[in-house]
Order: structure tokens, then sequence, then C-alpha cells
């Protein structure tokens, strides 16, 4: 039992980086969750077949037991107050992070560790954690120079052609998105300085000895090229704070003899610091070019008269810090809405919409969706209230000042001796695994927390707590008759329902695979088809609103064609279909504020099935600009479709509001001119204004979704916010 979950936490630590499918909705995040729920309930299962074998139940108490449960209470009681309580037990969807469930599974994991992995083990693990880091790095260093693994599986082809082309200035690998990545990544680093990747193994003793510091250097130094290749600024602060916290702590018991210390950890130190600049002088960082650029600045500026010499590039977009001030303001406001228990776990996704502040309309991303306030203590503030990130900060704080305890006790030990990597010197490890946590903390105020650093933010304080503690060994337990009477009916229901979760979990993953094919058929104009796939996937899922919402676009296409080809009769059965399929997504999910406004794309298509679903869109859509007041681009689309019912007037205003928002909105302009010129108004104020630099055309509106135009016909799809493999930090 105790080999079969060391080997799952081996795979669970592993393989759970390095995952990723093509056939999901969600390339990165989504299959990495679902692996998690997988891995998991095998541990379960085994860990219940050990208590059951033993006679009690295996489970170790911890300093971290009773924050964990005041964390999880907070986030059930706010999953009970929620605006969305199936968000908040299964997370936002796609990402399927940060809601009851997952987080539960976190916990879970935790415990099981504390309570059957041993010191000798999580050593071990650590190693395997190491390869994965090693192979993920060097999957992220061949992404930089242009092949990467992803678009053989995506395209069939070794290079980047399957991604955005600034994809090789900052690599993702397998995880997703460059901050994700690199989080990852920093939260590691510490630990390959710690001690060597490869275990004392007999007969090696003298090659082990001369590469002792060859092996951690050289496994440093290829996880930091990787990082560096990310350009994430969270990630060299978080990088920044783990170097400096790992070797203050390092040197600390030596200090009362300074200056004689270890020469080995000077030498590794001035190594370190020494190879890693050299590496940012050569890659560049986020502040500062490559080496190669620099050259060609310089041979060019002596090749040209100063008044020639070649400028920087001006910055792509609103700078990332001033976006995050805005969301970060919108947080903020969540909060004081909802001070005490929140909104409910992830729900930042529709709650934004309510309180986006208006100057959100004015950034080079005013049309993206924002499901996370990019600072996971505001996420944790605005989701769960001051209950929850009370509690947050109180179960990372116990873990920080148990760590700074045993380090207070192991000083003293470690100053009467010079650092030694052996298989029982724990207290550097322990040391890296806490400024690696502390990473996790820094980086998470720029960002949020994914599967994997999810995982890391778990398990790392039940390393430090298994390498610190006795281990226990289960106690030995008699056979009788009677005692396999009762155990062997035990261990079969126990298996029966492991078998039972695993196969609903397959089922979940597999509906939205089914799910992400009908997307795909709906696109080619093949609802019928999109139908056949979604209804399988609801007999998978029958609770998820999206599949609901994805086979409601499905009948309103379908009744289309049906009115085309003069088949009335069917054509209203399945508009009142894709209306019901609506209601029910929304009633699973009533706050989604891209369920409305896709309500309005089917009933606005339904218009040329029965003109009285055009009032129905207009109603869709004026709800959906209640529930995101300063959105500018739902406000064009509500104008669009007052114009196609005849209200001339309420399209002028809301259009006029629509300016007030985004005053270089030269779409909604433009049409706000044609509806004066229509009405025979003056709009002699309005062209002034445009021609006015401030309303100049934004560079930045060439990704703007397509939304419904006043020439445009009824089958115009509204504003919804696209996936990308990653984004601007």
């Amino acid at each position: 039992m105790n080999k079969a979950i060391e080997y799952l936490f081996l795979i669970l630590i592993t393989i759970v980086p390095l995952t990723f499918t093509a056939s999901t909705s969600e390339l990165f995040e989504l299959p990495k969750i679902f692996l998690v729920y997988g891995l998991t309930i095998l541990i379960f299962f085994f860990w219940s077949a050990k208590s059951i074998h033993a006679g009690k139940l295996i489970f170790r108490r911890t300093i971290l037991d009773i924050p964990l449960v005041l964390f999880l209470l907070s986030l059930s009681l706010s999953t009970l107050t929620s605006i969305d309580i199936h968000t908040s037990i299964w997370g936002y969807y796609s990402r399927f992070n940060g809601g009851l469930l997952p987080t539960s599974t976190y916990a879970f994991l935790y415990w099981s560790y504390v309570s059957n992995m041993t010191s000798e083990s999580t050593i071990r693990l650590i190693r395997f954690l190491l390869a994965s880091a090693l192979i993920v790095s060097l999957y992220a260093i061949a992404e930089h120079f242009g092949h990467s693994y992803s678009c053989v599986v995506l395209q069939g082809r070794f290079d980047t052609s399957c991604w955005a082309p600034k994809v090789q200035e900052r690599v993702f690998a397998t995880l997703g998105q460059p901050n994700w990545l690199a989080a990852w990544l920093v939260a590691i680093l510490p630990l390959s300085w710690s001690f060597p990747p490869i275990p004392n193994f007999p007969y090696f003793h003298k090659f082990h000895n001369r590469f002792k510091l060859l092996f951690p250097l050289a496994l440093s130094s290829l996880i930091f090229t990787a990082f560096i290749f990310t350009k994430s600024r969270s990630g060299l602060l978080g990088l920044g704070t783990t170097f400096a916290i790992f070797w203050f702590l390092a040197f600390l018991p030596y200090l009362p003899k300074f200056p004689r210390l270890p020469k080995k950890l000077v030498l590794l130190l001035v190594i370190l610091i020494t190879s890693h600049l050299s590496l940012i002088t050569i890659f560049g960082s986020p502040w500062s070019s490559p080496l190669k650029t620099v050259l060609a600045n310089f041979n060019s500026r002596g090749m040209n008269s100063a008044t020639n010499s070649p400028t920087l590039p001006a910055p792509i977009g609103t700078e990332s810090g001033d976006i995050r001030k805005i969301v970060w303001k919108g947080a903020i406001d969540i909060w004081k809405h909802y001070p005490i228990l929140g909104s409910g776990p992830e729900t930042f996704a529709y709650t934004y919409y309510n309180f986006r502040p208006s100057e959100h309309n004015l950034t080079s991303e005013w049309d993206l969706l924002y499901n996370k306030a990019h600072n996971e203590y505001l996420n944790y503030l605005a989701n769960t209230g001051i209950v929850g990130l009370v509690s947050y900060f109180l179960l990372f704080g116990t873990f920080i000042v148990f760590c700074i305890g045993t380090y207070c006790r192991t000083s003293r030990l470690q100053s009467a001796r010079e650092l030694k990597w052996t298989r029982s010197d724990y207290a550097t490890t322990s040391i890296a695994i806490l400024a690696g946590y502390i990473s996790l903390l820094v980086t998470n105020f720029f960002g949020f927390s994914v599967v994997t650093t999810s995982l890391l933010f778990f398990l790392f304080p039940a390393f430090a707590i298994s390498l610190t503690s006795h281990n226990f060994p289960t106690p030995p337990t008699s056979f009788t008759k009677k005692s396999l009477l009762l155990k062997i009916p035990l261990i079969t229901l126990t298996f029966l329902i492991s078998l039972i979760l695993l196969s609903k979990t397959y089922g979940l993953f597999h509906a939205d695979q089914l799910y992400t094919k009908a997307k795909s058929y709906n696109k080619q104009d093949n609802p019928r088809q999109a139908a056949k796939v979604l209804q399988k996937a609801l007999v998978l899922n029958h609770w998820e609103p999206k599949y609901y919402d994805e086979l409601g676009d499905s009948a309103s296409q379908i009744a289309v064609k049906l009115a085309e080809d003069n088949q009335p009769d069917n054509a209203k059965e399945f508009a009142n279909l894709s209306k019901e399929l609506s209601d029910q997504a929304l009633r699973i999910s009533p706050r989604n504020v891209s369920f409305w406004s896709a309500r309005a794309i089917y009933f606005k298509r339904l218009a040329a099935v029965d003109p009285h679903y055009l009032d129905l869109a207009i109603q869709a859509l004026e709800k959906t600009v209640f529930l995101a007041p300063t959105d500018a681009t739902f406000r064009l689309n509500l104008a669009v479709l007052y114009n196609y019912s005849g209200d001339l007037d309420r399209a002028i205003k809301t259009l006029e509001e629509t300016l007030r928002l985004k005053p270089d909105y030269n779409q909604a302009r433009d049409d706000l001119d044609k509806l004066y010129i229509e009405k025979g108004e003056s709009s002699q104020e309005l062209k002034s204004q445009k021609n006015s630099p401030q309303s100049r055309p934004d560079p930045f509106q060439g990704n703007t979704p397509a939304t419904f135009r006043i020439s445009k016909p009824a089958t115009t799809k509204i504003k919804r916010a696209a996936t990308l493999p990653y984004t601007r930090e």
C-alpha cells in the first residue's frame, strides 16, 4: 500500500506539469486538473485499504490541520452564499481551479501525503519533481528557439506556428502561460541548490563526490534559462525573494564565525550568481535586451549619425501594471459589496463585469474577459470576503511560522558542521522548500494560482512536515477469520466506490471533449451534428450550463435553416427548444454575462423565424447591460437592436452612453453618425469630435470581436471573449 501511494504521488508531481491535450476546450489546465482528480481517487483507495488493513484510520495530526479546516470551512460558507453555486463548487469552466472541489482535493492530497509518506520517500519525490522541471525547461528552451512539441500534437509540425509569433519571446512550454511557467519554475529552483539530484548509488562514491556541485549547477542553470525565456516580471521578483531567503538562511548559522564560511557553500553561491548574471546578459530579462540586440544597436549607432540612431520600439498596448491597477480597483469594489463571505469562489468573471471601472475601456485590453483579479489575495477578498482572506493568510502564515521554528531548532546543529549534501541532511532542503513556498506568495501577488502552482502550495508544506517529523510505522495487525470476513467486504466496497468515481471523472473529461467537438461543428455551420454530440455530452454531465448554452446555439441555427426550407412548424419547435435550453443554462448560472449575451445572439437569429424573438433579444441584452454596466460593446449591440426594432431615439441615446464610456470607440461613433443622418439632425459636433486627436483610430482595436453592426445581417455574433494561449503580463 505504501509503495502504491508513493508511486501515485511520483506520477502526480512528475506527469501533471507535462500534461496537455488538443482534444479539450482548454489545452493545459483542464487536462491537468482531471488527471489530479483521477490520481487523488486512486490515492484515496489505497489509503482507505491501508487503514482497513491496519484496523484503524491512519491519519497523522499536523500543525496545519486547524488552519486547513478553517480555510475549507470559509470556502464552504462562501459557496453556500455564492451568486453562482455551480461555479463555486467546480471552479470557472476551462480552469476548474480555485473552486471548493479542487481546493478540497488539494487539501486531501496534503493529508494523505503527511499520513503516508516518509522523509526518504519525500527526498525521492523531490528528485522526480526536479526531473519534471528539467523536462519542462528543455521543452521551453526548445520553444524559445522555434521548436515546440505541442505543435507536433496540434499540427504535426515541430515548430511554433500553432501559436502566436511572440511565443518565442515568452515561452510557456506545457503550462500554457509564461507567468504560470515562471511561478512554477521559481518555486522549484531552490530545491536544485539544496542537494544533488541523484542519490548516492553504491560503487559510484568517487563519481558522486567529484560532481557533487556540477549536477545542481547544471540543473539550476537549465531551469533558470527556461525561466528567463518567460520574460516574467512577477517571476523575477519571486526569484529575487527566494534567492535572498534561501541564501540568508543557509549562511545565517555561520555568521558568528564570519569570515570563516563553508567553502562549498560560498563556491556554490558565487558560481550561481555568476552563471545566472551571465545568462541574463546573454538572453536578456523583462527589463533588459539580449546581448545580441545590444551589440546590434551599438554597431548601428556606430554606423549612423546621432540623428539617425535607432530608437527602441514603443511598447505595444497599455502597460500591464496600469491594467492591473484598474482590475484591482474593481476587485476591491466587489469586496465592498460582498464584505463578509464574498461573491463566491471563482465568481470574479461575473462580478467584475458589474463593478468594472469605466477606465478599463481606455486600455488595450478593454474587450477581454477577466476571470481573475490578477492578484491572488484580492481574488480571495472579492470571492470569499474578509473571512476567506483571513483564513488564507492563517493557512500559509502558520506554515511559515512552523518553518521558522524548525529552522531555529536545527540551526544549532547546522552551525556545528559544514553543509553536507547527504541523505540525512534535510535542513537545507527544508530551507529550499520555505524559499520556494514564499516565491509562490510573491508571484501570486501579481497573478493567480493554477493547477501546478496549487499543487506546490499544498504539497510543499507536506514535504517540509514529512522531512522534519519522525516516521511512524503502521502497527502490525493479526489476521483472523473474523477480521478477514470484515476487511475484505470493506476493501471491496472502497474499490467499487473508487471505480465509480474514476468512471465519473473520465465521463466529465470526455464530456468536455464532446463539447469541444460541438463548438467546432457549430462554427462550421453544421448545427445538427453539433446537437447530436452535445446530447451525448449532457448524458455524461447534465449539470454543466455551458453545454445547454451551446446546444441552444445549435437549436437556433437549426430553426433558421428549417425556416429557410419552408418548415415553419419545425422551425418554431426548435426556436422554442433554443429558448428552453438558454433558460436552463441561466437557471444554473444566472449571473453569467456570457450566457445573457449569447441568449441575445440566438434570439436575434430567431427573429427570422418569429419576429417576437427580437423583443426577447433586446430584453436579454438589457439584462446583459444591467450586469455589465460599463462594457461598451454590449451597449453598442443593444443600440443596434434598438435600431432594428425601429426605436431610433433609444438607439441614439444608447450609442451616446457608449461613447461616454469609451470616447475612442470609432465603431460606435460611426454608427451614431449614421443614425443622426438618418434622423435628419446635424452631426457637425460629432464630426468635429471624430477628427479630434483622442478619437483617432485605435491601433489596438484590430482584434475587436465582431459585433452587431447596423448594416450587418441577423446572424452576426455579439462579442464573446476568446481564450488565448497566454496573455501579456
